[in-house]
């Protein structure tokens, strides 16, 4: 799909700003022309950190317009469980975003695990006013239905030397 959250840094497109999970790179969404960021569980997420600056130097062309990187939460991190509900009082565009996320960790290593639902019913232009020109049947905003997952792995395998999945 060609949907989606992508960054823009420094209004260079989406292609110029390098998005990276603990320090990796992650693969375009779709067609290729981003990394849709909506696609990682918030729930997951421990910080962000954005390198705006002299990221090119480091990281090559991909990040001229600069880095962000999300630093995922461990194991070690409690449970957290969220929930939103939306309505608008014109109709259509209820939403609904529910989380999970678990985590362990024993002597030498951790997990995570984070799931998110989110749907978003679709917003007809007899919904609003002041639309004029449209069909009656259009959709102003369509109904979006996503389910994310996210694991992370790590093994410490022998003398700080460290294994990790995500």
């Amino acid at each position: 799909t060609n949907h989606g959250a992508g960054l823009n840094l420094r209004g260079l497109g989406q292609r110029a700003t390098l998005v990276l999970v603990n320090g990796r790179r992650l693969a375009p969404s779709g067609s290729g022309s981003f990394v849709d960021i909506s696609l990682i569980p918030l729930s997951a997420v421990e910080r962000v950190d954005i390198l705006p600056d002299g990221a090119s130097a480091i990281y090559g062309s991909d990040a001229v317009g600069g880095v962000v990187n999300f630093i995922l939460r461990d194991g070690a991190a409690p449970p957290e469980t969220g929930l939103l509900v939306g309505a608008t009082s014109d109709g259509g565009g209820t939403q609904i975003h529910a989380s999970q996320s678990l985590g362990g960790q024993w002597g030498s290593g951790n997990a995570l695990l984070a799931y998110e639902y989110r749907r978003e019913d679709e917003v007809r232009a007899t919904q609003r006013e002041g639309v004029i020109g449209l069909q009656p049947g259009t959709f102003l905003l369509p109904r979006e239905t996503r389910h994310s997952l996210l694991g992370t792995l790590e093994q410490e395998i022998s003398g700080g030397l460290r294994a990790g999945v995500t």
